[in-house]
């Protein structure tokens, strides 16, 4: 497992890698480090920095940690060997030495940590799920295409090897009818993130994307025709588990997640 994490945070950052023009009269190129800013210091950071680290450092470079917590950021900073550690992520991003910033902050605050890179013109790599709110994805998006920034979800099972086998082989496979998916996982206490409101929990918001993108790339990005759930929720309006049932023309998902 660690394997495949490790895989699939490679080939992230292996897709963020910028080319630099530097003459247009002779077409010459040069490859400039990508420089990498982090905002919030947890575990999927720690992943994902991982992998950033085992690149060549002449094509990404670890540049900062930013965290609220700044003794956190300054652990951070020497486990990888960063440039710089911030208290705070508005000097995160305003750091000119930093190009792109990694979010893996808690989820409610996706959409305002993103706004803030994007306002200084960082492109941004968002953990899942990208915001709590379809029209705060939407505005990010526009955003994004509006200043030509790189702006993505770090859906990182779409990375596998397997994913892109798969996409080799659907075209051979015929018209597909159902696909059904089952995601689940044991959360430990109940105190964890992922059954507290305040802190973005549910079982839709936190493992529900793996099913629901799996569907999208096997039926293509065109919108559902009906979409139906049924959930059962904790004492905080949590759902710790749900079931969907997602309508295509003339095809369905039926797509079963859950959080113990």
């Amino acid at each position: 497992m660690r394997l495949l994490r490790r895989v699939a945070f490679f080939a992230f950052a292996a897709l963020c890698c910028t080319v630099r023009p530097t003459s247009a009269k002779n077409y010459t190129v040069s490859v400039s480090p990508l420089r990498w800013g982090f905002a919030g210091c947890g575990h999927i950071t720690n992943n994902f920095a991982a992998a950033v680290e085992s690149l060549p450092r002449s094509e990404h470079l670890l540049q900062a940690f930013a965290s609220r917590n700044a003794s956190r950021a300054e652990e951070y900073k020497a486990r990888f060997g960063a440039v710089k550690a911030y208290g705070s992520y508005e000097e995160l991003a305003q750091d000119p030495e930093v190009d792109v910033v990694y979010i893996g902050t808690i989820n409610p605050s996706h959409f305002e940590v993103a706004n803030l890179m994007m306002d200084h013109g960082k492109h941004v790599l968002c953990e899942k799920p990208l915001t709590l709110k379809a029209e705060e994805a939407a505005k990010l998006i526009q955003r994004s295409e509006q200043l030509k920034l790189f702006f993505q979800e770090a859906v990182w099972s779409r990375f596998f090897p397997a994913y892109h086998r798969l996409r080799q082989e659907l075209p051979s496979l015929g018209e597909i009818k159902t696909v059904m998916v089952n995601k689940g996982q044991t959360s430990g206490s109940y105190s964890h993130r992922f059954y507290r409101k305040e802190l973005g929990g549910g079982a839709l918001k936190d493992i529900g994307g793996y099913a629901i993108q799996f569907a999208i790339l096997v039926f293509g990005n065109e919108m559902p025709e009906k979409i139906s759930a049924v959930a059962l929720l904790n004492n905080e309006t949590i759902d710790t588990t749900t079931s969907l049932l997602i309508q295509w023309k003339m095809v369905e998902l039926r797509n079963w997640q859950s959080v113990r």
